[in-house]
């Protein structure tokens, strides 16, 4: 997304979505927000890093402190079957 107002083909390649992706999340209003210039959908830089930001996700803490300790387990398991 080089200009500060992206086409939907545009934005769509930046989100590597469709552009029939875009126009439904247009109609059910969950994507990003958009302005109209004339007849044409433009979609603004800024409104598009909100909506990033807004839908990041973050790894949940104890699901990764379980694979740590599984991974801790297997290596422990793995030492004993060797030796």
């Amino acid at each position: 997304m080089v200009d500060e107002l992206a086409t939907t083909e545009e934005l769509a390649g930046y989100l590597c979505v469709s552009q029939r992706t875009l126009e439904r999340w247009r109609r059910q209003r969950i994507g990003p927000a958009w302005v109209r210039v004339g007849h044409k959908i433009r979609y603004r830089r800024e409104d598009v890093d909100a909506w990033l930001a807004k839908h990041r996700q973050e790894p949940v803490l104890e699901v990764a402190r379980e694979a740590g300790a599984r991974g801790q387990a297997f290596s422990a398991n793995s030492k004993s079957a060797v030796g």
